[in-house]
């Protein structure tokens, strides 16, 4: 079964879950609001068997997952910034 990541709009509780594709979460078990999970992409795993891809050498593939995975992180990292802090 695939793996999935859910964020909650509410409380901003992250979690991995394994289900089915059909299978869709809605409702945050950290905080019992509803309606409140939204599901977050994430990267599919690919097999790099061989030196050469189609987009270039493997570590050039690499290099390049990480830059950007960087500036996810940059962007994530600011938009948790602008938010207020609720204790728990």
């Amino acid at each position: 079964m695939p793996k999935y990541s859910y964020r909650c709009n509410g409380c901003s509780h992250s979690f991995d879950v394994r289900h089915s594709i059909k299978e869709l979460l809605t409702d945050c078990p950290e905080c019992d609001q509803k309606e409140a999970l939204k599901r977050v992409p994430s990267t599919p795993f690919r097999s790099t068997t061989t030196k050469k891809t189609q987009r270039g050498k493997v570590g050039e593939v690499t290099k390049k997952f990480i830059e950007d995975a960087r500036e996810e992180l940059k962007k994530e990292k600011k938009q948790l910034q602008k938010e207020e802090y609720k204790p728990q």
